[in-house]
Order: C-alpha cells, then sequence, then structure tokens
C-alpha cells in the first residue's frame, strides 16, 4: 500500500518535503508516508472506528432473512390478496434473472406474453434500482406470442409437417379441436367441414385421432390443403414483420426469451422458425422437462430455469419449488387474451382471444393481487438494495418459504386457488377451460391421511 507515495511523487514531479499526508490510520496514512520521507499528520476519528467495530458484527444473511420475514407478514396479513407471498420466488427469479443478463453482456431481451408482461414490469423496476448510471442496460421488449401462435409460425408443408407436438401432447382430438388449433377465418373452417361430409361427426372426440381415417381424410382434402397451405405462408409473413418491428438485430443477437417456463415450447418453435440458424436462448422462472445436454451446444437453444429446472441432479431445494406452478402462471396472467395467430397489420401484428373466464378472473383477482406484490416488491427492492448476500444462502431462505407457503395453506388460500382455477384456459388442444383442466387432488390425499403425513416428515420436498 505505501508504494503509492513513491508513485505520485514520481508522477507529479514533486520533493516529499512539499508534501503532507493527513489521516486517522497509523500505519496506511502515517507509517507509510514517513517511509517515503513525506510528513505525516494524524488525526483521531473515534466516530470512524466506532462505525468500522459496527460492521464487523454485520451480518447481511441474517438481514435479508429479516426482508424477506417482513415481506412475509406484509403478504399474509388479511387484507394482503391470497397468494400474494409468491412474490418472494417472482422476485428471486428476478434478481438472478438481472445477474444473468449482466454477467453475458445481453443487450436484449424479450418477456413472452402474457405471463411476461408482469415479469418485465419487476425486471424494469428493479434495473431501475440496481442499475448504475451509464453503466450497461438491458432493453427489455414484451413478445406476444403463446403456443398455438408458436406452433403455427413453425408449421411446414403439409406433405412435411407431422404435427408432432399434436400427437405427443393430444392424441384424442375431434375435426372441429383439431381444426381450432388453427386462427382460420369462420369462413375456412366452415368451408373444410363442408367438403368433408361428414355431417355431425366432425365434433366427436377420436382415439388415437393421427392414426385414424377421419385425420387422412383431412389431410388429403383438396380444400383444407389450400387453405392449410395460404394460412402458413400469411402466418409466416406477418410474424417476419412483427418481430423486424422491434429493430433488434437477430442475425448477431441470437434472441433472449424470458418466460415463467416450465417445457420451453415456444423456444423450440421459435428455433424451428429461424431454421435453426439464429441461436434462441430461454431463461426461465423453472423447467420441468428434463434435457440432453448435447441440445444445449449443437442446437443453439440453451435453457435455464432460474429458480428450479429438472435435470439428473434435482435436489432438495428444486423439489420443492417446482411444485404448485399453475399458481406462477396463473398470478403473471395480463390483462389481454391469448395470441392465437397474426396478421399484417403494423398496428396491430397480432390476432388474440380473451376468454371471458379468464377475463373475469383477471378483473376480479388477479390486477389487484398483482399491484399488491408489485409495492411489496417495491419495498424489497429498497431493503435490499444496500446488503450484499450469497445467491446460495438466498437460495435456503427462499426455499425454506416455498415449503411453508405450499405446506401451510389456510382456507382463505384455498377458496382463491378453486376461484382461480376457473379461469385456467388452453388454447391448444382440446381448448379445457377451468377445473377440467386444472383439477386439485385434495380430495383423494385426505383418503390417506397417515401416510402423507408420514411421507411429508420423512421427505418434504417429494410430497
Amino acid at each position: 500500500v505505501g508504494g503509492i507515495y513513491d508513485y505520485l511523487i514520481k508522477h507529479l514531479n514533486i520533493e516529499a518535503n512539499q508534501i503532507a499526508m493527513v489521516g486517522d490510520n497509523h500505519r496506511s496514512d502515517i507509517a507509510n508516508a514517513e517511509k517515503a520521507g513525506i510528513k505525516g499528520v494524524y488525526i483521531p476519528n473515534k466516530d470512524q472506528k466506532r462505525i468500522q467495530k459496527k460492521l464487523v458484527f454485520g451480518n447481511d444473511t441474517r438481514d435479508y432473512k429479516k426482508i424477506i420475514s417482513e415481506v412475509y407478514k406484509k403478504c399474509n396479513h388479511k387484507k394482503a390478496p391470497p397468494y400474494s407471498d409468491y412474490i418472494i420466488f417472482f422476485a428471486f427469479f428476478t434478481e438472478k434473472l438481472y445477474a444473468e443478463c449482466i454477467r453475458k453482456g445481453l443487450k436484449n431481451v424479450f418477456f413472452l406474453a402474457r405471463e411476461g408482461l408482469f415479469l418485465k414490469r419487476l425486471f424494469d423496476h428493479y434495473q431501475d434500482v440496481n442499475g448504475l448510471k451509464n453503466a450497461h442496460h438491458i432493453n427489455t421488449h414484451y413478445l406476444k406470442m403463446s403456443r398455438q401462435a408458436a406452433l403455427q409460425i413453425g408449421l411446414k408443408k403439409l406433405e412435411e409437417e407431422k404435427f408432432a407436438y399434436f400427437r405427443e401432447n393430444h392424441k384424442n382430438l375431434s375435426i372441429e379441436s383439431f381444426l381450432c388449433n388453427f386462427c382460420f377465418s369462420d369462413s375456412d373452417h366452415q368451408k373444410i367441414i363442408a367438403s368433408l361430409n361428414l355431417k355431425d361427426r366432425s365434433k366427436e372426440k377420436i382415439e388415437n385421432f393421427f392414426h385414424s381415417n377421419e385425420f387422412k381424410l383431412l389431410i388429403n382434402n383438396s380444400v383444407f390443403k389450400i387453405i392449410y397451405e395460404s394460412h402458413r405462408k400469411t402466418q409466416k409473413n406477418a410474424f417476419d414483420n412483427y418481430l423486424h418491428s422491434f429493430n433488434v438485430p437477430f442475425e448477431t443477437e441470437g434472441i433472449n426469451l424470458v418466460d415463467v417456463g416450465w417445457n420451453g415450447t415456444m423456444q423450440d418453435k421459435l428455433f424451428d422458425y429461424f431454421e435453426h440458424k439464429t441461436p434462441v436462448y430461454g431463461y426461465y422462472l423453472g423447467l420441468k422437462e428434463l434435457r440432453p445436454s448435447i441440445e444445449f451446444s449443437e442446437l443453439k437453444t440453451g435453457r435455464w430455469g432460474l429458480n428450479f429446472e429438472s435435470n439428473l441432479y434435482t435436489g432438495y431445494s428444486e423439489q420443492i419449488m417446482m411444485a404448485n406452478t399453475e399458481l406462477y402462471a396463473q398470478l403473471a396472467q395480463a390483462p389481454h387474451g391469448s395470441t392465437i395467430g397474426y396478421q399484417n397489420n403494423p398496428d396491430q401484428y397480432t390476432l388474440e382471444y380473451y376468454e371471458p373466464n379468464e377475463k373475469r378472473i383477471y378483473d376480479d383477482y388477479i390486477k389487484d393481487t398483482q399491484d399488491f406484490m408489485f409495492n411489496i416488491f417495491k419495498f424489497y427492492c429498497k431493503s435490499t438494495n444496500t446488503i450484499c448476500y450469497e445467491p446460495d444462502a438466498a437460495k435456503k431462505v427462499v426455499t425454506h418459504y416455498a415449503l411453508k407457503i405450499g405446506t401451510i395453506v389456510s382456507k382463505r388460500k384455498l377458496n382463491r386457488v378453486i376461484d382461480l382455477s376457473k379461469g385456467f384456459f388452453s388454447n391448444v388442444g382440446n381448448n379445457e377451460v377451468g377445473e377440467d383442466l386444472y383439477k386439485m387432488s385434495v380430495r383423494n390425499g385426505l383418503k390417506q391421511k397417515i401416510p402423507i403425513l408420514k411421507n411429508y416428515l420423512i421427505s418434504p420436498e417429494k410430497m
């Protein structure tokens, strides 16, 4: 440390006897200065020493625990919306996402509709609070997509298209429900149905639909072929124009997606859309699908579950954090409908459908819950801004609360889950709504109270 004095004397081209060093540290300010021939002037600083001694006894991890405890209390007050304590997990994700973006020097990130709108709101505020002035800034964008829209922009020519996603996830379909997965116009939809001459059988659910005679009849139908091909080209062109409207150099940067996650279907379809030439990376709150590591490097589709992910080493924390994933999705819903396709209209590139139950649930419950969570998040950002803590320490704290929130469920919270489930809507497959899609296992679980309690005590993360 003392070498700085010799350096400054030489750099400033002055004599040592022309300088005095005034300081409150005997070793650094006085002894080292005098070794360089500089006169040292010691000034006692009791206040500074008292502050330094206090800092020695500080504990940032303990302070972090106090902040999370305060957040939990605020969210479980009788006036707080049920499950607003999930902001703990959203905050943990936002912090990790920001750290990843800074570490990798990302310039642009795309938050995927619809849950991405709330995630973007949190991220933008976090960056405003924690970002340094004139330092690296991450541009955030909101990309309207859905599984249905993503599947359509990836459609191939009919003779090449295997409809793999539907074959794997929706094996039993009717002709009508299959066609509803494309945003055909009503007139085109009716033309196809009429040309098949199936009468009322078009609405009947068919076992192993993709191996049925009805599916073969549809694929070989000339009306369907013409409408399908026109639709496929229109969707690709409209989506291409939509992407270019963001003015982001995808060719050089690739595209970085942010979403709640689970399987990464939209990421895969985007990669198909770019014909595997442009890297498409995904940063998710969580991943539930195990993927071979070879895909990360060779297919340029790296994906990371920041709160949890299913892999060969899925541990205690991940088992707990990946429970009740439907609640993450419901609590982060957006005030607009699902994207069902695209159109060449610069004022509105997306075609959207807002299922009435979803809209009612958002208006009645989600909006107020999100506003409350956002205010709590602002408190969290302000409180954690002045402390430093290790990610692993934060993960342990958050995991503790995930176990607590997931297993100690009040009647008030249970009723809210039932209310939210009525607005859960799938826009692909058979278009299930509410409790038909979002089933609860409480009734069956109560039949085996003792085994459940035993298993919970032995392995709470698995239960």
